[in-house]
């Protein structure tokens, strides 16, 4: 009955892909109109529509005009196609029909279940500026530095309203803002568990070890071989940490420590946090991810090409 149920699902949903784009083919020309397929949702594009029937119009009056089009033609032709192609299949009360959820002027796809889509309508309810609908994306994460969240935020807003060389305007004031940061507000949050699993009396921590799992286990270390377990409280698991990468070589021979509230001053850790890291795996990582869907770069490159 499981599989019975998800292959329904899946055959239906790519006949109305189907369905979809020979609708849009005849009240709007072109081709292959859906852009983007999930297990009970479609999307497609009216671009074509859009340039030939609403000239002159802009926000919400081209809104209205595609909800009518959506509510009037779209739905009806899509739904009876559908319950026809249910009767194929000996259904004679199909009980899968669509309706209109969201409308807006741009929508960038990562990977499956992964899109930024800027939306001016959302199941009746309108806005006057685009709101940004963030599915799957690194600035939705609890893992991400949450001024971090921010930076990212703003620059997807551009690839959705925006040209690369405003983006790219955009990285530069971010990454000068980024290194000017207190290194607690650029650090990773995570939850500490399985200190005892992955310490070890030798060498600290052993191979495989996370990496904040091992800045814990490194804090903890440092803490006992400075004599300082009575001034600060030592990690323990399911504690809520923080770890930042450092810079090589430095005062306890790794490049991570972790920590909970604040990098204890004796540590004299704090001059070597790796700025620079920090900003390739907490920003640029997650940034360059979004940029590759659609081929634009996040700084600008110097290349030989003199033409």
């Amino acid at each position: 009955m499981a599989e019975a149920v998800t292959a329904t699902g899946q055959v239906f949903i790519r006949r109305t892909k189907q369905y979809v784009d020979d609708i849009l083919a005849k009240i709007a020309g072109g081709s292959d109109s859906v852009t983007y397929l999930d297990t009970d949702s479609c999307y497609f594009t009216m671009q074509n529509f859009v340039d030939t029937h609403c000239k002159g119009m802009s926000g919400q009056d081209i809104v209205n005009k595609l909800e009518q089009v959506v509510f009037k033609v779209i739905e009806p032709a899509l739904n009876k196609k559908l319950s026809s192609f249910a009767s194929t299949m000996g259904i004679d009360d199909c009980k899968i029909s669509f309706k209109l959820e969201c409308i807006g002027p741009s929508i960038v796809y990562v990977a499956k279940k992964r899109y930024a889509f800027d939306i001016l309508y959302s199941e009746g309810a309108r806005y006057d500026s685009p709101k940004m609908k963030v599915m799957g994306i690194e600035i939705v994460r609890s893992s991400t530095p949450s001024v971090v969240k921010d930076y990212l935020k703003e620059s997807l807003a551009l690839c959705l309203r925006s040209d690369e060389k405003s983006l790219q305007k955009k990285v530069r004031e971010i990454k000068k803002k980024f290194m000017e940061c207190h290194y607690t507000d650029i650090a990773f949050p995570r939850g500490v568990n399985g200190l005892d699993i992955y310490s070890d009396n030798a060498s600290i921590y052993k191979k495989g070890t996370p990496i904040h799992v091992r800045g814990a286990l490194l804090y903890n270390h440092t803490l006992k071989r400075m004599d300082l377990e009575s001034k600060y409280q030592a990690i323990s698991d399911g504690d809520k940490v923080k770890f930042v990468a450092l810079k090589m070589p430095n005062t306890i021979h790794e490049n991570v420590i972790a920590f909970n509230g604040k990098i204890p001053t004796e540590f004299a850790l704090e001059k070597y946090v790796d700025y620079k890291m920090q900003f390739e795996k907490a920003f640029l990582g997650p940034l360059e991810g979004i940029l590759a869907a659609i081929g634009w770069d996040a700084e600008e490159k110097v290349t030989l090409d003199f033409e």
